[in-house]
């Protein structure tokens, strides 16, 4: 589920594309997609945000034909926003995935890639004092988004840059 847009929330496109495309057919095939987005979603604050403000967009490899299908049923399964273009050029292959991501879940210096990795980012030491962070696992939660935005978070945080 998409957060609430306020002026504090930055939104970036994700792209998870097929792995062995080329570079510029990765580029090409998430442009698709984010078009098909614009249809399903273009009237969403988020999306209008982010195509009127933000515009980044993240071209990630979301490895090969099985692993985008896997990806597509989790982001089913959690009722995401997402949407995927089928190269009609391809035999209808399914060549990307696209979707909206708040900064609370991209941003991995403020919230880390998960819960133990923003515990070691807030850890700070004083005088010979370890002091860790005082939010609490469910606190963390609350301060992403939720358990989905922890799923998407762990989707994106364990891909490469595509091109």
């Amino acid at each position: 589920m998409m957060m609430e847009n306020n002026t504090d929330i930055e939104y970036r496109m994700y792209c998870l594309t097929e792995r062995h495309l080329s570079s510029i057919q990765k580029a090409i095939q998430s442009s698709h997609a984010i078009v098909e987005y614009s249809l399903m979603y273009g009237n969403s604050p988020e999306y209008k945000q982010w195509a009127k403000n933000d515009k980044t967009i993240i071209i990630l490899d979301g490895g090969n034909s099985i692993d985008l299908e896997d990806i597509k049923i989790h982001l089913i399964d959690m009722q995401y926003p997402f949407e995927v273009f089928y190269e009609p050029d391809m035999g209808n292959f399914m060549t990307a995935i696209v979707f909206l991501v708040p900064n609370t879940i991209y941003d991995y210096q403020k919230y880390g890639t998960s819960y133990n990795d923003y515990l070691l980012k807030t850890i700070s030491i004083s005088d010979k004092e370890i002091i860790p962070s005082k939010i609490s696992y469910d606190g963390w939660l609350e301060m992403i988004g939720g358990k989905t935005a922890e799923s998407i978070k762990a989707i994106i945080s364990s891909l490469r840059i595509a091109i």
